[in-house]
Order: C-alpha cells, then structure tokens, then sequence
C-alpha cells in the first residue's frame, strides 16, 4: 500500500488480491492481472498512471479498478472459463471505457471463448483490426459504435454473433467465411455506413431483418 516507486507489477500467477492491497501506488503504468479470480474493493484505488493491462474476461471489474483511466492497451485472458461478463448495466464503470478517449490497443488471446455484451461499447479509438483468436460467441452490443474497427475476419469456432453487435460500427470488410454461423442476427452490422465487402460462411441459413441496414455493400 502507498508504494510509490512501482512501475511495473507482474502478478500473472497470482488468483487473489484483497483489499487496498495497491492503493496509493501511483507510478504503477504496467499492471498484468491475467490469472486473477478474486479482486478486492479499493485493490488498485489512486493508481490513476495504468496505461498497459493484463486481465481476464471473465472477471467482473465493475467500479473494482475506478481510478484507471488513462489505458492505451488491454489484453484480456480467458480467465476462469473464457466466458466474458455480462456489462449491460455497467459498461461505463470499467477501466476500458474510463479510458476510451486513449485507449487504441485491444487484444483477445486465444483462451477467450465469448464475448459478453457491452465489454466494449462505445470504444471509439480501439485499433483497425481485432484477431478474434478462437471466440465462439459475440455477445449484444459488444462492438456497437467502435468506429475504428475495420476488419474483422471470423475464425471456424466462431458459431454466434447476437444482435446489434456490431451496430454502427466503422466497419469496411467482414470476413466470415471460414466461421460457422448459422444466423446472421437483426441489425448485427446495422448502420455500418462504410461496410462494403461481405463474406459470409456456407454454414448460413438464416439472415435476419435489417442485419445489414444501412451499409454501403459493394461485393
């Protein structure tokens, strides 16, 4: 607590922080949390210096990391079980979105399996292209308004993408032919003005209304 000259924490095999544990560590700006289960109320308070963070997906992070807020780079690990959060009601309480208007760095490894909805809604700067690594499910919202996004390129376990995913989002190409996609949901790429090429999977039976409404599809 109130360590001053730390700047780098590597705690990748630690799974339990409590408490006020790093409070008042205020040169922190490298902080990796990739294995953690358990993260205490006021854990990281006053450590307002984050720019590089490590966490897993499936960690709840709602107002546990407030005074972060300045992130350049994200990377999130699958954590416990690669299923991502929920953020519906909190999406503006995480480190990522108190830091949009610098954040341009996001990063999915490969044990991430879903995508909760809202993790990443409104993130405008966040960089051109995602590797989307062996994610099997999108959930709503969980790009919408990501208007540096412009590519993406599915991989085979991907198998779902809930609506309004990617909604009004600055897409130019989605690839999704190598994915596994049965249903293209309504307004899933709704309002992408930029989008032009479309590729879709063979696996596709279903294309639901206004999927693509409003895009600007050449090919």
């Amino acid at each position: 607590n109130g360590c001053t000259g730390i700047s780098s924490l590597n705690l990748g095999n630690v799974i339990e922080i409590q408490e006020s544990s790093f409070s008042g560590c205020t040169e922190i700006r490298n902080l990796n949390l990739s294995k953690i289960t358990t993260l205490g109320n006021s854990a990281f308070d006053g450590c307002t210096n984050v720019v590089n963070l490590v966490i897993p997906i499936s960690l709840d992070v709602s107002s546990k990391l407030s005074s972060i807020t300045k992130l350049t780079s994200v990377e999130f690990t699958g954590g416990t079980d690669g299923i991502g959060i929920d953020y519906y009601s909190s999406y503006s309480s995480t480190p990522w979105y108190k830091s949009k208007n610098t954040l341009t760095r996001l990063t999915i490894n490969e044990d991430v399996k879903e995508v909760g909805r809202y993790t990443f809604y409104d993130l405008s700067n966040i960089s051109s292209e995602i590797d989307f690594s062996d994610i099997e499910s999108i959930g709503e919202y969980a790009f919408y308004n990501c208007k540096n996004l412009k590519n993406i390129c599915a991989p085979n376990t991907l198998e779902y993408i809930n609506p309004q995913a990617f909604q009004n989002s600055g897409l130019v190409s989605v690839n999704l032919s190598n994915s596994n996609l049965t249903r293209i949901e309504a307004v899933t790429f709704g309002y992408c003005h930029n989008l032009c090429n479309v590729s879709l999977p063979k696996t596709l039976i279903v294309i639901n209304d206004r999927a693509f409404f409003n895009s600007n599809i050449s090919s």
